[in-house]
C-alpha cells in the first residue's frame, strides 16, 4: 500500500521518547512606542499530550537505538487494535466490508485464513493477528502506521500521518493522530473541523518536540527599564504571530501605555504650576472619578445630585462661569 512516510532507517540516536531536544535560542524583537521584547526557547514547556485533556489521541514511534517504543502520552491508546474495535459491525459481516479490512492490513492471506480456520471467527481471527503484530525496524513500523491510517479509513475515522524531522540528524518520529468519536464528543469537536485538528495536533507536537516553544522573558520600555509581570510562557510554534506570543506583548505594551496616560502626576518642573496645568490635572482627576463612579449605580446617583446643586450654587455666586466634566 502507498505510503506517505519517507522508507529510510533513521540514524541511531539515544533520544528518550519524554524529553523533547531543546535548542538554546533567544532575541530581541522590536515592539511599538519604542518598546522591545526579549524572546527566548520555553525550557520547560508542557506536553500537550499528556498535560492537557483536548488534544485527540496520538500514536508516536521514536527511533531509539536498538528498539523502538510506541507512546501514547499516558492519553487514549491509539494502535491497530484500538482502531479495528471503531470499525461499524455491517462491516465485519458483510463481503465488501471484509474485503476493505483485509486490504487495509498487512497480513499474508495464507496466515490469515489459517488465523481464520483456528479461531473459526474472521473478526477474532483479525483481532488476534493484530494484537500479535510487532513491528521490528523501522520499515515494519512505517507499515504498521500505514495500517492503522488505512484501517482508521475504513471505520470512518478522520486522521493524519506524518513523519516529524527534528534539528539534528536522527531526530525523526512517526505520527498518527486520530479524531476518534469519543474524543470529538468530549471536547465537542465539529465534524468538519476533525481533520484539521489531527494535522494540528501532529505539528502542536513536532513544536514540542523539537523545542519550537517560546516565552517573553522580559518587556524592556524605551528607557531601557524590564517591566514587571512582562514575562510569559508557552507559545508553540516559531511563529510568533500565530501562536499568539505578539498578541500578549502589544496587549501589554497597550496596557502600559494607558497606565501612563491616567497618570495623575504635576509636571517635573521647579516652576510655579500654571492655570493651565492645574486645569488639566483638575480634568484627569475628574476622569478618573466618573471611571469609579460608573462601576457603581448608587454612588453614580448622589455624584449626579451633588454636581447638579454644586453647579446651581456657583452659578449664583459667578452668572459667568461655564462647567466642563465636572
Amino acid at each position: 500500500m502507498p505510503s506517505d512516510i519517507h522508507h529510510f532507517r533513521v540514524a541511531q540516536t539515544n533520544q528518550p521518547t519524554n524529553q523533547p531536544n531543546r535548542l538554546m535560542y533567544t532575541e530581541t524583537i522590536e515592539l511599538t512606542n519604542g518598546y522591545t521584547a526579549r524572546i527566548a526557547n520555553d525550557t520547560d514547556a508542557q506536553n500537550p499530550f499528556s498535560d492537557w485533556d483536548c488534544e485527540p489521541p496520538i500514536a508516536v514511534l521514536n527511533w531509539q537505538r536498538y528498539h523502538a517504543k510506541l507512546e501514547n502520552y499516558e492519553g487514549d491508546e491509539l494502535d491497530l487494535s484500538t482502531l479495528l474495535d471503531l470499525i461499524p459491525v455491517d462491516k465485519w459481516t458483510s463481503r465488501t466490508g471484509k474485503r476493505e479490512i483485509m486490504a487495509a492490513l498487512p497480513f499474508p492471506m495464507n496466515e490469515l485464513k489459517e488465523e481464520i480456520r483456528d479461531t473459526g471467527n474472521f473478526q477474532d481471527a483479525i483481532m488476534d493477528m493484530a494484537g500479535n503484530l510487532i513491528p521490528d525496524g523501522w520499515s515494519e513500523w512505517i507499515d504498521y502506521f500505514d495500517a492503522m491510517k488505512a484501517v482508521a479509513a475504513v471505520a470512518g475515522i478522520p486522521c493524519h500521518l506524518t513523519q516529524s524531522n527534528g534539528n539534528s540528524q536522527g531526530d525523526s518520529a512517526l505520527l498518527f493522530v486520530a479524531a476518534t468519536p469519543a474524543w470529538a464528543q468530549k471536547v465537542g469537536a465539529p465534524t468538519e473541523t476533525l481533520k484539521g485538528q489531527c494535522e494540528g495536533a501532529c505539528k502542536l507536537w513536532a513544536d514540542w518536540a523539537w523545542g519550537n516553544v517560546y516565552g517573553v522573558q522580559a518587556i524592556i520600555d524605551p528607557d531601557g527599564e524590564e517591566l514587571d509581570d512582562g514575562s510569559c510562557w508557552g507559545f508553540y510554534g516559531d511563529n510568533h504571530g500565530e501562536s499568539g506570543l505578539l498578541d500578549h506583548c502589544a496587549g501589554y505594551v497597550n496596557y502600559e501605555l494607558r497606565q501612563k496616560a491616567r497618570a495623575i502626576t504635576p509636571p517635573d518642573t521647579d516652576e510655579t504650576v500654571t492655570l493651565q496645568d492645574q486645569e488639566s490635572i483638575a480634568d484627569s482627576a475628574v476622569l478618573a472619578i466618573l471611571e469609579i463612579l460608573e462601576t457603581n449605580d448608587e454612588l453614580f446617583e448622589l455624584y449626579h445630585a451633588f454636581r447638579n446643586a454644586l453647579h446651581k450654587r456657583i452659578q449664583k455666586m459667578h452668572p459667568d462661569t461655564k462647567f466642563g466634566n465636572f
